[in-house]
């Protein structure tokens, strides 16, 4: 996504406490993760709205967020999938599989 597209556009924030929590998207491109304490794994994404769909999550915690199976997390490479501390990474819902993957 261009810079100038992101301008303006809210983000839904997000507290991780606990393994295994769901993301959420409610239509908003953007989720800025907020971490508790220390890392947490099979982290889940919420199936997309709408085909080729984008969605970047922030992770602005100093522990790192790792995803579920692909079966679980809604995310392609499931426990491959690792945002680390004070990174983000985009993602793109595809319908057909129904799931997202890496950007």
């Amino acid at each position: 996504m261009p810079a100038s597209a992101a301008v303006g556009s809210p983000i839904n924030q997000q507290n991780i406490t606990a393994n295994g929590q769901t993301f959420t998207n409610s239509w908003l491109p953007f989720i800025r993760a907020v971490l508790g304490a220390g890392s947490f794994t099979g982290l889940i994404i919420a199936p997309g709205f709408y085909p080729g769909q984008t969605l970047t999550i922030i992770n602005t915690g100093t522990g790192s967020l790792t995803f579920a199976v692909p079966a679980t997390s809604n995310v392609a490479n499931g426990t491959s999938c690792v945002i680390g501390a004070s990174t983000a990474r985009i993602f793109v819902w595809d319908d057909l599989t129904a799931v997202w993957y890496q950007a």
